[in-house]
């Protein structure tokens, strides 16, 4: 018995390759191409580089580190028994374009503490790679964002070729008042910027207590005025008002002598920019007696009137 096989293949039709090679790579980076067909059966694959033989491999998938800035050649056939499918391209590789231009946008110079705070960043990158914004806000706070090819045309940028402008808008609240350095940094597997940026953050003033050291004021001794804001002392400009037509002192604690008695309107003003409230208290200024001296008519008799009289002296 005479016993054959018989194979039957199917034509090739279809030869498609992706990434497309006619988009640009870039010098010493690994690029995949898979090549498949639409239809056909049991096809088997072929690349060449520059249609040199040393450079020939077989397989459906083709890695390649291209070394050098330059436009190759690259071939591919899909083939089997009966049918043979051939597409030659021309592959752009390229230097990496360095990132460059990154900016951060909308920094005041006082932020409100517990308000939305939007800052936008700009960076130039090149076209074919990846890109992470990562923020930093200096309270703990952290953000990334990740950016992939193939890229809208719209990004493209007119004045630098083969590169895209990303941007991204952030928003963030500060929860506390104080001055945090906040940072940004774009990076991908070939590079990384960064910048850094000082974020003042005040809160809104709802009021202003006096304190005084000591409490009871006398005429001619130094005294110590303090005020306390709330809800934070952070960022403020003092600006302190006696009444007794002194001169006006600033700062959170101030020392004052009043030269004479009497009720003063004492008043504090406090400022941070975004806010500002005052305080004022009446006090009053004794005077401190210093001496004290007394005199009688006595001697006198048993059982008759003594006339006894003192006489203060006070601070001069």
């Amino acid at each position: 018995m005479l016993v054959v096989l018989i194979q039957l293949e199917v034509p090739l039709r279809g030869l498609q390759v992706e990434p497309p090679p006619v988009h640009r790579v870039l010098m010493e980076s690994v690029v995949s191409y898979t090549a498949s067909v639409a239809e056909g059966s049991n096809p088997t694959f072929k690349w060449t580089v520059d249609d040199k033989p040393y450079f020939t491999y077989y397989n459906s998938v083709l890695n390649v580190i291209y070394q050098h800035a330059a436009t190759y050649k690259l071939t591919v056939t899909a083939s089997n028994h009966v049918s043979s499918l051939t597409e030659h391209f021309n592959v752009t590789v390229d230097r990496l374009q360095p990132m460059a231009n990154l900016t951060v946008t909308g920094v005041p110079d006082v932020v409100p503490q517990g308000s939305n705070q939007t800052l936008t960043t700009s960076v130039l990158v090149d076209m074919t790679v990846a890109a992470t914004f990562r923020w930093f806000y200096g309270d703990g706070g952290y953000e990334e964002f990740e950016f992939e090819p193939p890229y809208p045309p719209s990004l493209l940028c007119a004045d630098s070729p083969n590169q895209v402008l990303l941007s991204k808008n952030i928003t963030y609240i500060y929860s506390q008042p104080g001055i945090y350095t906040a940072q940004v940094s774009v990076s991908n597997r070939y590079e990384n910027i960064s910048q850094t940026i000082n974020m003042s953050v005040y809160s809104i003033l709802t009021r202003v207590d006096l304190q005084t050291e000591p409490q009871l004021l006398l005429v001619g001794k130094s005294a110590d005025f303090e005020a306390h804001p709330l809800p934070s002392p952070y960022g403020i400009h003092y600006t302190w008002h006696f009444g007794d037509g002194s001169a006006l002192q600033t700062g959170r604690r101030v020392a004052h002598t009043f030269r004479q008695s009497g009720s003063f309107p004492v008043c504090v003003s406090v400022n941070n920019t975004i806010s500002s409230t005052e305080a004022c208290a009446e006090m009053f200024v004794y005077e401190e007696i210093e001496e004290l001296s007394a005199q009688s008519s006595s001697p006198t008799e048993l059982n008759t009137f003594t006339e006894v009289s003192a006489r203060p002296g006070f601070w001069e």
